[in-house]
């Protein structure tokens, strides 16, 4: 009887070895995982810092130039008082390594008025995605977003030009 209680012991004991043995490297593999994606955020983070680094000041300045050429095509009298902002914390930068492009979100802003129209000046305010090639010295503006004082001194002429987008080339 004690040798089959002995057995029983030894038995359990063995059990109890292997499942914890399984039970570890499923909790190791389990951290791993974990350690991985956390690994991929921040490697995708550090990147939009680089990218923010890299092409954030040539961004801002296409977002000026920009804002300068929309208000030529709008506003060509009365435009004045041009802000173009770039969103680089609160949208990514897109990157497209293989076509040699980032993108992203912009702000342009300026004052206009139509006086034939009766309009006075307010801020005229388009928003959208600049793209910019860097291999290409090319940079395009596409606006997806308009305000009420654009639209009053803009005409069905001006958003075709528009509705092409806005390319500019990099010297």
């Amino acid at each position: 009887m004690k040798r089959k209680a002995l057995l029983h012991v030894i038995f359990l004991s063995v059990c109890l070895v292997f499942s914890s043995i399984i039970l570890t490297s499923c909790t190791t593999s389990y951290e791993g995982t974990k350690n991985r994606a956390l690994s991929e955020r921040e490697k995708h983070a550090l990147r939009q810092e680089e990218l923010r680094r890299a092409y954030g000041p040539t961004l801002e300045n296409l977002a000026h130039r920009f804002t300068q050429e929309a208000s030529r095509i709008i506003s060509p009298r009365s435009g004045r008082e041009w802000i173009g902002r770039i969103d680089l914390y609160n949208y990514e930068i897109a990157e497209n390594v293989y076509e040699g492009y980032v993108a992203c979100r912009a702000t342009l802003q300026w004052q206009a008025r139509d006086i034939l129209k009766g309009v006075s000046y307010d801020w005229c305010e388009l928003g959208g995605i600049i793209t910019f090639y860097y291999n290409k010295g090319k940079a395009f503006f596409e606006y997806d977003s308009r305000n009420e004082q654009v639209i009053r001194v803009s005409s069905r002429k001006d958003w075709e030009k528009l509705d092409a987008g806005l390319a500019l080339s990099i010297q």
